[in-house]
């Protein structure tokens, strides 16, 4: 009558296990469809909304590990008490680890790609917004403008500095910023790594040339500057022709001036 007790048991406990085996495999199953869905991003919010509800499916994943380890442990006790498919129950459970653990990949994987579309759209922005940047500064740094007289000169000359100054530290930060991310992106397999090195590239080059802009800005104040002063603050008794010597100078720079800048550099 005991023998058949536990028969029984033994009988009850396998049925259990595999129906709780087949309710496991099940969940895996239905997380696996949303891991491969091809659902993308259209843009940077819709790309943080995505990452966030991964995350929440992701941590849903790992905590069921302790049900699959309950699994594990049980199909182990039957296989060491010698129960009668202990074997078919291990190789069972065998299956079923194998399952979880290409789950936890998918869904590490979905991470990854999710993360990196969302940065590729935070990076975008940001390269987008240092190339209108660097543009607005093109602008005044190509100004032809040297001034009426040595005072407005001397207003340009000191005005530019400044600007010259502000551009120079915000913009390298801003121009170092982007190449440390997208070199830490390329360097971690971007799926987008070609893109943003050709990004790299065109922000780089952007910057170059807004560089060259300024410092041959400050180069042409300072010589306007300096040959304005050295004219037209002559005192009056070493020529009689101050006035004049000053315009024919404010009029050659103003020639010099008004050139192409690829003549200038």
């Amino acid at each position: 009558m005991a023998k058949r007790r536990d028969r029984l048991n033994g009988s009850n406990r396998a049925h259990q296990y595999y129906n709780d085996a087949d309710e496991a495999e099940a969940w895996i199953g239905e997380q696996e469809l949303y891991m491969i869905a091809d659902d993308k991003a259209k843009d940077e919010q819709s790309a943080m909304l995505m990452s966030k509800r991964h995350l929440i499916v992701k941590q849903a994943v790992d905590v069921y590990s302790d049900s699959i380890q309950k699994l594990s442990d049980r199909a182990q006790k039957m296989l060491n008490e010698d129960h009668p498919n202990g074997e078919s129950i291990i190789r069972r459970q065998g299956q079923v680890d194998k399952q979880y653990a290409g789950l936890k990949d998918l869904a590490e994987e979905r991470r990854r790609k999710l993360d990196h579309v969302y940065h590729h759209f935070l990076l975008s922005r940001e390269v987008e917004d240092l190339e209108h940047w660097i543009a607005e500064r093109d602008v005044v740094a190509s100004s032809q403008e040297m001034g009426q007289d040595l005072d407005h000169v001397t207003i340009l000359r000191d005005k530019f500095r400044d600007f010259s100054r502000e551009t120079g530290m915000v913009g390298q930060e801003r121009v170092d910023y982007v190449n440390q991310t997208i070199d830490e992106l390329i360097k971690a397999g971007h799926t987008e790594a070609a893109a943003m090195a050709d990004w790299r590239d065109s922000v780089n080059e952007s910057w170059a040339d807004l560089l060259e802009l300024i410092d041959t800005r400050v180069q042409l104040l300072q010589a306007s500057h300096d040959l304005l002063k050295s004219v037209c603050t002559q005192p009056a008794h070493v020529s009689l022709h101050t006035t004049c010597s000053c315009q024919s100078a404010y009029n050659l720079l103003k020639s010099v001036c008004t050139q192409p800048a690829h003549v200038l550099r």
